[in-house]
């Protein structure tokens, strides 16, 4: 499992987790909008949901394309624990760990000369003059007694991989679901005979001319069916039970236009689409609780043009209750995709919906009404999906926030050129008048100075007439850095002549 990996299931699941939050933002937003405006239209209610599926489902494509807008998220400062687990993360990072972490050279390998230097280039650093006066620690006593990274990684579980592994598995059952269920209404829909009755083909073809349907959907009877369902989208078929001839004139009237009405709004269709985004966002509430919010709105759309066609709500109450009695009674329900006309649970709310019906008074949803919502609701999902929330600690201090990091390498400056000339070089030490005063040995060329971690050896104390190194030896007449490692070097330390 390569990084690259867990870095693209990582972004998948953000992308995802990021959609569906959004989401679930915008329809809490179209609760309190329908509410503040005390919104009574079932069908301007059953738009608003339709647009939140359809935003819902585009979301992630939303995020992909709009710029982002970076959103400061106020956050406390990290536990204590937490802390500790980073600083200790910081520490094994840091060279000196990964110069522990190295084997130990035996002074006895052979092979090896400890006096021999290291042909490496290095920067003087700004701060090397203190560094050279501070105490050697060991490593020991810096680095914790833990275990190297990569015996951790060997053991690290791939909770990211196993998250998306789980995403994936119960996507792909849902799918599957909603699959079958075509397939089965497929299936029924094919088996179903014909009805070429005049009995029902004449108030099929006076509901569809009423409410201004194009072409006139086909209708069928099955014996696995007990209410009156809606199979289709590009070809909708208006399913009935056996027993639909034993109905009145009014009663089958009342079943024709509650169906028909499904077929002209495509609640089929939207059935499907939020079938799909339950699947694809199953861990969402708004996923679930927004397939049962349409279905429910869809029938009471239904009931509503039922009664608006002329039929007495008494006795479209009593058809209603007799679906609801064979419902209950008869196993044989085809459940996966299809809108059907009762559900079990809903006999009460229904009933008691139709009987206190006065009227499709407001009920009318106009096409400047739904100019006026989709100008004003374009902009709010723009922004929604444009939203980046970043994390900010708000017990950080100003000082904080402009202090360089202690992590942060030093700013490297010029290394000392060498003395040109003997004038240049150190004093010799004072001697008596009666011999001639030595001459100063000529300075040589400044080694480059090495950085500040533990893998060269600090120069030794020597005596007035130069230093030499704890661990090669190597004269100098200058306090410089010595290129031997540390594992090289001997412990002892090297007096000056």
């Amino acid at each position: 499992m390569t990084p690259a990996t867990i870095h693209w299931s990582t972004q998948l699941l953000t992308l995802v987790a990021g959609a569906a939050a959004r989401s679930l933002a915008l329809g809490a937003l179209t609760t309190g909008t329908l509410a503040a405006f005390r919104v009574k239209s079932v069908r301007i209610k059953l738009f608003a949901w339709k647009g939140v599926l359809l935003v819902a489902l585009a979301m992630p494509l939303l995020m992909a394309i709009t710029p982002g807008i970076r959103v400061a998220v106020p956050l406390p400062a990290l536990p204590e624990h937490t802390a500790a687990a980073s600083a200790a993360v910081a520490v094994l990072s840091s060279p000196v760990a990964e110069a522990a972490r190295m084997p130990a050279i035996s002074d006895t390998a052979p092979g090896i000369s400890k006096s021999a230097p290291r042909a490496h280039k290095h920067t003087f650093a700004a701060s090397a003059p203190s560094a050279a006066q501070a105490p050697v620690e060991s490593p020991s006593s810096i680095v914790p007694a833990v275990a190297p990274p990569f015996a951790l990684a060997r053991r690290e579980i791939p909770w990211v991989m196993l998250l998306l592994f789980a995403y994936f598995a119960i996507v792909f059952a849902l799918l599957v679901r909603v699959a079958a269920g075509i397939q089965l209404s497929s299936r029924l829909v094919r088996l179903a005979e014909p009805i070429e009755d005049p009995q029902a083909l004449d108030p099929l073809l006076a509901v569809s001319d009423a409410v201004g349907l194009p072409a006139i959907p086909w209708l069928a009877e099955s014996e696995a069916v007990s209410v009156p369902l809606v199979i289709g989208i590009s070809k909708p078929t208006i399913l009935l039970s056996a027993g639909w001839r034993d109905w009145d004139a009014d009663e089958l009237a009342a079943v024709l236009a509650h169906e028909v009405s499904h077929v002209v709004r495509r609640d089929v269709l939207a059935q499907r689409l939020a079938l799909i985004h339950r699947a694809i966002f199953w861990f969402s509430p708004l996923s679930w609780w927004l397939e049962r919010r349409l279905a429910d709105l869809a029938e009471q759309a239904s009931d509503e043009a039922a009664l608006a066609a002329g039929v007495d709500r008494t006795r479209y109450a009593e058809a209603l209750l007799g679906f609801f009695a064979e419902l209950e009674a008869g196993p044989q329900r085809v459940w996966w995709q299809g809108v059907s006309m009762a559900k079990t649970g809903q006999a009460e709310k229904r009933v008691d919906r139709i009987l206190a019906w006065r009227g499709a008074m407001g009920n009318k949803l106009t096409k400047s009404l739904v100019i006026l919502v989709v100008a004003i609701a374009a902009p709010v999902v723009a922004l929604t999906a444009a939203v980046r929330p970043t994390p900010h600690n708000i017990q950080a201090s100003p000082a904080s926030a402009t202090s360089p990091s202690p992590d942060a390498p030093a700013a490297p400056v010029a290394a000392p050129s060498p003395a040109p000339d003997s004038a240049q070089a150190p004093a010799a030490a004072p001697a008596p008048s009666a011999s001639p005063a030595p001459a100063a040995a000529p300075a040589p060329a400044a080694e480059p100075a090495a950085p500040q971690d533990d893998e060269h050896a600090f120069v030794g104390f020597g005596s007035g007439r130069g230093w030499r190194c704890w661990g090669c030896g190597r004269g100098r007449l200058r306090r410089v850095w010595c290129r031997t490692r540390r594992s090289d070097r001997s412990r002892r330390r090297v007096r000056g002549r």
